[in-house]
């Protein structure tokens, strides 16, 4: 999967007047321009509930690890000619303007955009809008006040793609994304679920041209020791500091570790505690995950393990040069393959486990056959001897 396809593509609010400006004035407090974040949210949901009935489009949710990665972003004052996929500027007046629009006044250019008008003013919104946006306030003195990310309606119907719609009880037309149930999953559409972080390490390799990072295969044994740290719910507190592990939040998945770790000034480790980091380390080839059980872990929804030096203390390699230059002949769209480079061994120990198998299920059913031969045997020769006690007590002897 490339880059672009999994980041999000803008949202656009911008109110233009060609003759005045705005006048609005967003003022100093931070309370109002976090409640008017929030107010961003409604009016795009507002807006989507008028003009997707009839689709599957999803209510806009806010996402605290994108509102943490615009609020990094935010601090580095992005112009309007350095915004990325995903990124969004809006202006204070944008927001008051599109909430006081109404139905009647929306005309639909199929597919987007759409425009409003209302006093000579025009309000031109690009929907491609999947699920979730994060917002951060800028201080910068750029001509907008917010700064926001958000995912495409691709990247969520993709990713939302085996769930049924849940219609939102405040926008009808909408479905609500509901938190992913990882604990009554089949054990096969878990492991599905899992192997999709491969998309993530493949678009991080191919952004910062890794040299080094590698397919994640699955590992039983990882899972096995995923388990025993699962009991404890939060290993950090548990003495299992130096084993590689990721602990994944109960709440609606986040989508911010993608956005962070595609972006090469900002650490965002912190977002979801340092685990997280452990999914992106170049030289992790093998993991396995076990859904938590929600009675007895609230707060995580799964854990995963990472080897196969599942506690090696060395520092992560990030390497930067060629994509796959460390695995030239063994390369899949950015990602090392070890099982390409393996398969012979691989195979061979296969054919050795099966001749093994079998060799000891031939011992088996012989030594069986023995032994049955033998319980005959013995059974026969204590049944002679009972009769020959039985005819010896029995007998009249006469002298």
């Amino acid at each position: 999967m490339k880059f672009s396809s999994l980041l999000a593509v803008c949202l656009l609010l911008s109110a233009v007047n060609a003759n005045e400006s705005t006048g609005e004035d967003v003022g100093n407090s931070s309370t109002n321009q976090w409640n008017e974040l929030f107010d961003i949210v409604h009016v795009v949901n507002e807006v989507k509930n008028l003009l997707d009935k009839g689709t599957r489009s999803f209510k806009i949710t806010w996402d605290d690890s994108l509102s943490l990665y615009a609020t990094e972003r935010s601090r580095e004052c992005p112009s309007k000619d350095s915004l990325t996929t995903g990124d969004l500027l809006i202006r204070h007046g944008d927001v008051n303007l599109l909430q006081n629009l109404k139905s009647s006044e929306f005309s639909s250019l199929d597919p987007f955009p759409t425009v409003a008008t209302i006093h000579n003013k025009s309000a031109r919104i690009v929907l491609d809008m999947g699920s979730r946006i994060g917002c951060a306030p800028l201080n910068c003195s750029l001509g907008y006040d917010y700064f926001c990310v958000s995912d495409t309606r691709k990247h969520a119907l993709t990713r939302l793609e085996k769930y049924d719609c849940v219609v939102d009880k405040m926008y009808s037309n909408l479905c609500e994304e509901q938190p992913i149930n990882y604990w009554n999953m089949e054990k096969e559409e878990f492991k599905w679920s899992m192997m999709r972080w491969n998309d993530q390490r493949r678009a991080v390799a191919n952004k910062f041209n890794y040299e080094g990072m590698y397919e994640l295969n699955w590992s039983e044994d990882a899972a096995k020791y995923a388990e025993v740290l699962g009991f404890s719910c939060d290993p950090a507190h548990a003495g299992f500091l130096g084993t590689h592990y990721h602990m994944h939040p109960r709440t609606l998945d986040p989508l911010g570790s993608l956005w962070v770790f595609t972006h090469d000034t900002i650490d965002g480790s912190f977002l979801h505690g340092n685990t997280t980091i452990e999914m992106f380390v170049p030289e992790r080839k093998v993991f396995g995950c076990v859904p938590l059980d929600p009675a007895c872990c609230e707060r995580y929804s799964y854990i995963c393990v990472l080897g196969p030096d599942w506690s090696s203390p060395n520092p992560p390699n990030f390497s930067t040069g060629k994509v796959c230059s460390d695995c030239p002949d063994n390369c899949e769209d950015g990602l090392c393959q070890t099982l390409k480079a393996n398969e012979n061994i691989v195979t061979e120990d296969n054919q050795n486990l099966t001749i093994a198998t079998s060799t000891s299920m031939d011992f088996t059913w012989e030594d069986t056959g023995k032994a049955i031969a033998l319980l005959v045997c013995f059974i026969g020769a204590t049944g002679i001897s009972l009769l020959l006690v039985y005819t010896l007590v029995n007998t009249d002897y006469h002298i």
